[in-house]
């Protein structure tokens, strides 16, 4: 089992963060490696999500419940997956919720999301889980959240050109002209190599010091 709590800021206000996770076709551009399928007949959303060893490339198909609490700024996703020949499966339980960020004043414009997520790896991917599971996990968070922050200051630029040419009726940015879906794979070896340059730099940071 591997546990992962944890939490980043984002530019935006809670409400506006709660409206881009509950549009779950465009949050799923900030997974790399991640595309969906549709929704089957229970509400599911279908989906593959590829990963890279190299020149070896494992897709995972499965499917995940969303389910969202508005008002309330929360919200779960379920899920589970496999690797089709590779004795992989997934199983994986996340829940969130966002928060106003407490230095960013009364209008809000910066928002706290925290989340605690819990997941499942067996077959070949239970070593994955023995061999620093959490760390990768973490980074993989941190990817989202920063292309998540991206797309939401690229919207804002969008609404601010907008105001300032006084064109109330001009469309906004569909979800293609933000972020395009990532069609490569989610790359194992370049997670790790962030990781350990992470470390490596708290290393020397906290040797110096």
């Amino acid at each position: 089992m591997i546990e992962i709590e944890d939490r980043f800021v984002v530019p935006a206000a809670p409400a506006e963060v709660m409206r881009r996770f509950s549009d779950v076709e465009r949050i799923a551009q900030c997974l790399p490696g991640v595309a969906l399928e549709g929704r089957d007949q229970e509400g599911y959303y279908l989906g593959t999500m590829t990963v890279a060893f190299g020149p070896k490339r494992v897709k995972f198909q499965g499917r995940v419940r969303c389910d969202f609490d508005l008002d309330g700024r929360r919200g779960t996703l379920a899920g589970a997956g496999s690797a089709a020949g590779r004795a992989a499966t997934i199983r994986s339980h996340t829940a969130f919720s966002i928060h106003p960020h407490p230095d960013s004043g009364p209008d809000a414009n910066a928002s706290v999301v925290e989340v605690l997520s819990r997941t499942e790896l067996h077959g070949v991917l239970a070593q994955f889980a023995a061999a620093g599971g959490a760390v990768l996990g973490r980074q993989i968070m941190r990817d989202f959240s920063e292309r998540l922050a991206e797309e939401l200051r690229t919207e804002s630029g969008g609404r601010s050109r907008q105001s300032q040419a006084e064109a109330p009726h001009t469309a906004l940015p569909g979800p293609s002209s933000s972020l395009a879906p990532d069609p490569q794979p989610l790359s194992a070896l370049s997670l790790v190599w962030r990781v350990l340059r992470s470390l490596l730099g708290k290393t020397r940071r906290e040797w110096r010091a």
